[in-house]
């Protein structure tokens, strides 16, 4: 019996160990992970202590971004990753919440829980929206690469959310795999820039491409030009888009 008890012991031991060396292990990586990651690109990481979780925050590509692990749950805890990041500008219209469409969701509507329908099926069937009018829901769907950036977004994180100007993903998991990290950051960050705008603009990393398009519009101004008949160098002019031959 004594045997038995002993042999009870060691095992529970050897695998209470085994746990802890796994903690360790996982936190140590996360820390490693973060802190390279940070240095890319210019965030500040703060470590994962014994009773604390990793953090990355600051500024990325003239969006604020806050990346947290937390732990949830009762007996059985989960890690997971949370990415906010603020709409630069208050872009976001005031008041709207904006989430996914799941079951919880329409058994909700059932009972006369608010639901803004814009009109679009894409849009009315894959999100949530709240506080705002539908006309002001219209609108903000209209605006340049929105509806896509959105769409796209709920794609790659179900469990996404807009709300008072701040936009949330979140993954089970913890800050550890580079590779995926960064894809989430760029993806939350690229949604934010999409719905303030900012990806309208010529990039900052080719100042040329505003400078291009500046000259394709003066060069199509109207203005003082030869004919077809008497410029022998005049090139082919495109058909209309009545024109259904296709040919130049």
């Amino acid at each position: 019996m004594f045997d038995i008890l002993l042999s009870w012991q060691v095992t529970a031991f050897v695998a209470c160990s085994v746990l802890i060396w796994l903690l360790f292990a996982e936190r140590d990586k996360a820390n490693t992970t973060g802190a390279a990651l940070a240095s890319r690109l210019g965030l500040t990481f703060t470590p994962a202590r014994f009773f604390g979780q990793a953090s990355l925050a600051g500024t990325y590509r003239e969006v604020e971004i806050d990346v947290n692990e937390v732990v949830r749950g009762g007996k059985h805890k989960q890690r997971w990753v949370v990415f906010k990041v603020r709409v630069p500008n208050q872009a976001a219209p005031p008041g709207l919440v904006l989430f996914r469409e799941g079951l919880l969701a329409k058994a909700g509507k059932l009972f006369g829980t608010e639901d803004v329908q814009i009109g679009d099926p894409l849009v009315d069937e894959a999100f949530i929206l709240r506080g705002v009018s539908v006309q002001i829901g219209r609108d903000f769907f209209s605006r340049p690469g929105v509806k896509d950036a959105l769409l796209s977004l709920k794609e790659i994180c179900p469990a996404m959310k807009l709300e008072r100007n701040e936009l949330f993903i979140e993954f089970r998991g913890s800050i550890s795999e580079m590779s995926l990290l960064q894809a989430h950051i760029e993806s939350i960050v690229e949604c934010a820039r999409t719905i303030a705008g900012l990806n309208s603009e010529p990039s900052i990393d080719n100042p040329a491409a505003g400078s291009s398009l500046r000259g394709h519009d003066q060069a199509q101004a109207p203005g003082p030009r030869l004919s077809d008949a008497q410029d022998p160098w005049a090139m082919p002019t495109r058909p209309s888009d009545k024109s259904t031959d296709g040919q130049w």
